[in-house]
């Protein structure tokens, strides 16, 4: 797989591209001459755009699946464009711009941008996925294969900065974005978790307590609660409700949700509440331990350590 740093401008209407690595179902250049692209296409953009909002669960589902059942199957969403050239859904920005995605959706220039990449066939559908923990990503199914084009963003309020694009076979976006299993390491000591740590896209699913008592933090068990006793405070933890509160809040206001907007995981699993790391180390930073929370994708290990 290759990057290709894209610059916003007012219209996208060619990439200079480079080789992205593809499975051997992918058509070759010789055949090209007589590929045209599906009149199925179905990306349409003016002042609101359609995509599909999914669970990470759902999307990994689907992954297993040929894109026409995913469009069978789902609902699509709409984000609207606001004065400033994003698209947004409510409060959250969709986190690209109006230029990237009418790029995208120009059947000529999403071809050219394939064959420009070794990538040759008739294009059959296509859908803007918005995953949690995930770039927003174009699936593209052609006649022969899957193929998938990341929108990473170098910066949420310049629209004038570089984005990248980054092209995918089946095998090499599966690779990076499923999840699998890792190995949790706190303070230098790999913990044999209940929970078997879930690595994605440099992120991870890890379960809250476990790190917590790794961090040899004091806790106590009264009545299926978990009582956390930090240096300043003391800190209730409904592992089945995913709920946790100061003891003094008569409110119970929920101090996991630390993260604006809809991206980040929060869940009860067997009995135990799993977050992912960016949760976990923000949640902590607000009841007064500071941690790391580094997830090495290479070599699926989440290490966690005190700062």
């Amino acid at each position: 797989m290759k990057i290709i740093s894209v610059i916003v401008i007012l219209s996208l209407l060619f990439i200079s591209g480079c080789t992205a690595s593809v499975n051997n179902e992918t058509t070759t250049k010789s055949e090209a001459e007589n590929t045209t692209v599906s009149n199925d296409y179905n990306m349409v953009f003016s002042d609101k755009i359609t995509f599909y909002r999914i669970s990470r669960d759902n999307f990994e589902m689907f992954l297993n699946e040929p894109l026409h059942s995913f469009l069978k199957n789902n609902c699509s969403n709409e984000a609207t464009l606001n004065s400033s050239g994003v698209y947004t859904r409510g409060s959250a920005l969709f986190r690209v711009n109006k230029e990237q995605f009418e790029f995208l959706s120009n059947e000529n220039n999403l071809s050219n941008y394939l064959s420009e990449n070794g990538i040759f066939g008739t294009i059959k559908n296509t859908a803007i996925l918005d995953v949690p923990k995930a770039p927003i990503i174009i699936w593209i199914e052609t006649d022969t294969e899957n193929i998938f084009v990341t929108v990473d963003e170098k910066a949420e309020e310049k629209l004038d900065e570089e984005y990248t694009l980054s092209l995918y076979s089946n095998q090499e976006f599966c690779n990076k974005f499923k999840k699998r299993d890792g190995k949790l390491v706190v303070l230098g000591k790999e913990i044999n978790s209940d929970f078997t740590p879930q690595i994605y896209n440099d992120y991870a699913d890890v379960s809250f307590i476990e790190v917590i008592n790794a961090l040899n933090v004091k806790t106590e068990v009264k009545n299926n609660l978990i009582y956390i006793h930090t240096k300043n405070d003391v800190y209730i933890l409904n592992e089945e409700e995913c709920l946790l509160y100061k003891k003094s809040d008569r409110n119970k206001t929920n101090l996991l949700h630390l993260i604006s907007g809809d991206y980040y995981f929060v869940y009860s699993s067997n009995g135990k509440l799993i977050v992912d790391s960016e949760v976990l180390v923000s949640t902590l930073y607000g009841i007064g331990i500071k941690i790391s929370g580094k997830v090495d994708s290479e070599n699926n290990t989440v290490n966690i350590n005190l700062r």
